[in-house]
């Protein structure tokens, strides 16, 4: 390639910034990624359309939140791409679907009527491919970049050089499904080049029916979409267990805490589509009560009818996000500003340790003071972002949360779940034996040694 390809990268800014940094990164050392926004005598739209005619190629990424309009009518973004248009510019569009956050929904924000951001969609969706995560982002522009070289065909070379990159590259898990399941999709991204070079991983009879060699999504689809989740388990089992082909697994549950996390929250997904879709009559109420001899047990059961995810951590008995509140007796009002003021203070504690975790400077306001409610949500918001996971409280009896309609309003407001804890019905009791006589092995197996590193969703 003797002149360098010059790519120009549109997309909101706010709400896409992992994203335009997960492009970039896909295609660092291959080509110039113009981006317009440094310091220009020109207009924000004069520079922008300017930088895009004197591309070679322009990529789009689109979420629900339409952008500024700096003439009162179309946005950047849209122009943008009209310029790419009519400038007869190749374009790779990719569409964010799966989690995004409220406030960068303009049907939520109102920052834009939904109305443009749908028409502008629909206007791109022809030649647009859809994305889950910003991991998952970066395998399709790199994919469809490389494609890209192969039709211009200037360069037979580079297009060599791009195929074997991107045969390297693991075709991502989505970061879609309940909260146990994303928390498996970040687990087996994060970690993919440690569990991939791992006969012990890569050779378990769960997935001997899949194309080889493996990749997260793979793995991913086996363990969530299992037809018989009950038979998975059992296989699982031999990846926590001496008793299988390779007689290293047990030295890798004691020193490998990759392989060791990742058993488990298989296990954990397991355990919940069995409770989901297993072979039994029993439908749970989410504000009904549920106790048992193990609370793991109890925690996957009230995880699978509620959809939040669960941190499991050596030596607890419960799982690290639970949040028992104190058992004083207070009326209605009192009871929900007792809980608000818990959440706040445990949601800014884990924070700090995820903060620190993370070496921001403490002058990011990650983790700083301040109890209203806004900042408690924005809090939480990051917390699921980061971890993958939710707070959940416990109120067992006497607790100013062993109400319905007080949990149905922390839950509105913070969404933050309730698991009532008492004597289950005979039904649930019968379920949560067998669904314990599946996962209590892995479980045992995959918690009896304290963890030596520090896990993706750790804090």
């Amino acid at each position: 390639m003797i002149e360098t390809r010059q790519v120009y990268l549109s997309s909101t800014l706010n709400d896409l910034q992992d994203e335009r940094a997960a492009v970039r990164a896909a295609l660092q050392h291959k080509c110039l990624v113009i981006e317009s926004y440094s310091a220009d005598e020109r207009t924000v739209r004069e520079s922008c359309l300017a930088d895009v005619a004197k591309c070679d190629l322009y990529i789009g990424i689109l979420g629900l939140r339409y952008g500024h309009c700096p003439d009162g009518d179309l946005s950047i973004t849209e122009l943008e791409f009209d310029e790419a248009v009519e400038g007869k510019l190749p374009q790779l569009i990719f569409i964010k679907k799966g989690s995004i956050d409220q406030k960068w929904i303009d049907a939520v924000s109102k920052e834009s009527p939904p109305e443009r951001i749908e028409a502008f969609l629909k206007k791109v969706n022809t030649r647009a491919v859809e994305f889950s995560s910003a991991a998952d982002l970066k395998f399709h522009v790199l994919k469809a970049y490389t494609d890209y070289v192969e039709r211009v065909g200037d360069g037979d070379a580079e297009s060599s050089t791009l195929r074997e990159q991107l045969s390297t590259q693991a075709d991502p898990a989505p970061d879609s499904g309940t909260e146990l399941q994303r928390m498996l999709a970040d687990r087996l991204n994060t970690s993919w080049s440690e569990l991939a070079v791992l006969p012990e991983f890569c050779g378990s009879v769960v997935f001997s029916g899949l194309p080889k060699p493996l990749t997260p999504r793979g793995v991913f689809e086996a363990c969530c979409g299992a037809p018989v989740p009950e038979d998975f388990l059992c296989d699982l089992g031999w990846m926590a267990s001496d008793q299988g082909k390779i007689p290293s697994t047990l030295r890798l549950l004691r020193e490998n805490h990759v392989y060791r996390d990742t058993v488990k929250l298989m296990t954990l997904v397991g355990g919940e589509a069995f409770v989901i879709r297993g072979p039994h009559e029993v439908t749970l109420n989410k504000y009904e009560p549920l106790d048992g001899d193990d609370p793991r047990i109890v925690a996957v059961l009230a995880a699978a009818c509620m959809g939040f995810g669960l941190k499991l951590s050596p030596g607890l008995p419960e799982p690290v996000n639970f949040l028992r509140l104190p058992v004083e007796e207070f009326g209605h009002r009192q009871g929900v500003e007792l809980a608000e003021a818990e959440i706040a203070a445990t949601v800014r504690r884990k924070l700090h340790l995820k903060a620190a975790q993370l070496q921001f400077s403490p002058g990011t306001g990650l983790a700083e003071g301040g109890y209203s409610k806004s900042v408690v949500k924005a809090r939480l918001r990051t917390l699921l972002n980061e971890l993958k996971f939710r707070l959940v409280i416990v109120a067992p009896d006497g607790s100013p949360m062993r109400d319905e309609d007080r949990a149905r309003t922390v839950l509105q407001d913070f969404n933050v779940p309730t698991l009532f804890k008492g004597v289950p019905r005979a039904a649930v009791h019968d379920l949560m034996a067998e669904l314990s006589s599946l996962i209590a092995p892995l479980l045992d197996g995959t918690l009896s040694t304290p963890d030596q590193g520090t896990a993706a969703n750790d804090a």
